[in-house]
């Protein structure tokens, strides 16, 4: 993954997680079902990772969620 994409793909994690679960502390099962739901994953099903244009799609499709 690319480096310039790993602070700003975890702080939308964690405003994603505030936004659902309120101001606290997050379990991984609920960061792991965030990434899910966003699907801002890493990693496709066969174990690959996926290009950082998918990431960075998928990043601002939850970026416009959380917004609006």
């Amino acid at each position: 993954m690319n480096e310039k994409l790993m602070t700003p793909r975890l702080n939308l994690i964690k405003a994603l997680c505030r936004d659902k679960y309120g101001a606290r502390h997050h379990t991984a099962i609920e960061m792991n079902e965030v990434i899910a739901e966003n699907e801002i994953h890493l990693l496709k099903a066969n174990g690959t990772m996926r290009p950082d244009s998918q990431i960075q799609e998928a990043m601002s499709i939850a970026h416009k969620k959380l917004k609006g």
